[in-house]
């Protein structure tokens, strides 16, 4: 297996994808440009979603080459360019703190935070910038003070609009006010039964949206706002945050062995279609938000006021008991195949059988689904080409350990872009990830952000050998 400077390799991945980069190779591949585009989206939060890892990956990457590195100019552009769309965008410009939707308009265009990972995503981004070692004190032109004042002016408002939304609307409104009821009362947390007979909680709402807003509260009060120990310990948001994250390994957490838990996917109440069909099966890429969540909401329990250190908080090990479930059992049982998702189980992960999906249609008190809501679980489920990568957003939790476990699943199914049989001796499994497309080159974002932020020094191809 070779081992790779985690930095170097960082330089390598900007530098070749971004626009910005010294050796662009064009809009294809991770589509760092296509990112940054809201116009067109079905869903714009998918679009905060990317530029939030785009901001999160620069700032750690220029924090550490320094402002006098050769390419600290060219990093210091792109986080530029991302601001400045994102000071153009309704969720900015719109100022008032509101979940009221103007009639004859979406929530996007009255600049309404909804419920999407983007919004905490961009908070925490945001939040990094402000508290990062040298990219603030150089933002814009020689740190120029108006760039300061527009960026701190967007973080203020960005994170009232979330605390607004979660004191007022849905699941975060719940928690935050009485934390103790989410996931622990009929009907908000089932029992499923899988085909094999083993039994596992799933959630009736959307778990990991829910504790990424909570989350990017905690490190937005941590990091930004520098509370004390003292002042957490007697600041009820803190508190409710506090059980909020334990509450979320009690009530939905389904425990392999004691470092060990998984979580299903959740949410949909009753009917026929494939995005209530799947609530029983775990994912990749929704466990891993899960997984970056609990790490910020130890934030809110053990303050660093720090963005490089680790929260001693013990909801980091929760973070940890997740991605140990990937380790342990679907990562060391996947038969080499890519995987979007993977039926509940506590041994090797099945395909989609009959019986498994006719117990989730009776979980769910379902009709037969048409033909084609069964193909696209039946896709998202065996097909999805490059989801295992997906994992890769679990680096901010430090396993290093768990991050080269998933460099070896990435070669071994084939979804890492080596171009020559040469490379794959020479680039890392997460920088031939990234290649693969928009969400996955974002993912590889996630993973470069967390793995800098952590200082891990290396990563590797994957390789056996």
């Amino acid at each position: 297996m070779t081992v790779l400077n985690t930095v170097n390799e960082a330089l390598k991945f900007f530098n070749e994808q971004f626009p910005e980069g010294s050796s662009y190779r064009g809009a294809e591949e991770a589509q760092i440009a296509q990112g940054r585009v809201f116009a067109g989206r079905a869903v714009p939060g998918v679009g905060l979603q990317r530029m939030g890892w785009q901001i999160q990956f620069l700032t750690m990457l220029y924090d550490k080459i320094g402002p006098n590195h050769s390419d600290s100019c060219r990093v210091m552009s792109a986080i530029v360019h991302n601001l400045n769309i994102f000071y153009t965008t309704p969720i900015h410009t719109k100022t008032e703190a509101t979940i009221e939707i103007p009639s004859g308009s979406t929530a996007w265009e009255a600049g309404v935070v909804e419920i999407d990972p983007g919004y905490p995503i961009m908070l925490v981004a945001l939040s990094m910038l402000r508290k990062s070692t040298h990219a603030y004190n150089n933002l814009g032109v020689n740190g120029s003070g108006d760039s300061q004042a527009y960026l701190n002016t967007a973080l203020t408002r960005h994170y009232q609009k979330i605390l607004y939304h979660c004191q007022n609307s849905g699941h975060g409104k719940t928690l935050m006010t009485d934390p103790g009821s989410f996931g622990t009362t009929s009907p908000t947390v089932r029992s499923f039964t899988t085909a094999d007979g083993s039994t596992f909680k799933v959630a009736n709402g959307v778990v990991n949206t829910t504790y990424m807003m909570l989350g990017s509260l905690a490190y937005y009060h941590d990091v930004v706002l520098s509370h004390s120990q003292t002042e957490v310990e007697n600041d009820p948001l803190y508190t409710n945050i506090f059980n909020a994250g334990v509450n979320l390994i009690n009530a939905f957490g389904n425990a392999v062995e004691s470092d060990s838990v998984s979580i299903a996917i959740g949410g949909g109440a009753k009917g026929t279609t494939w995005a209530q069909l799947r609530a029983p099966y775990v994912s990749s890429g929704y466990d891993s938000y899960v997984g970056a969540s609990l790490v910020w909401l130890g934030h809110g329990i053990v303050p660093t006021n720090n963005i490089y250190a680790l929260t001693e908080s013990t909801l980091v090990t929760s973070s940890i008991k997740l991605s140990n479930y990937y380790k342990n059992y679907v990562l060391a049982n996947r038969s080499n195949a890519p995987m979007a998702m993977v039926p509940l189980t506590n041994g090797s992960p099945a395909t989609l059988s009959g019986s498994t999906f006719t117990a989730a249609k009776t979980f769910f008190g379902t009709q037969t689904p048409t033909s084609d809501e069964v193909l696209n679980l039946t896709g998202l489920i065996n097909d999805h080409p490059y989801s295992t990568g997906y994992l890769y957003t679990f680096a901010n939790n430090g396993d290093s350990d768990f991050i080269n476990k998933v460099d070896k699943a990435v070669r071994e199914s084939g979804e890492g872009l080596w171009r020559s049989t040469a490379e794959m001796g020479t680039t890392s499994s997460i920088v031939a990830y990234g290649r693969r497309g928009e969400a996955a080159g974002h993912r590889t974002l996630s993973g470069l952000a967390g793995l800098l932020q952590r200082g891990i020094p290396t990563l590797t191809n994957g390789s056996n050998s």
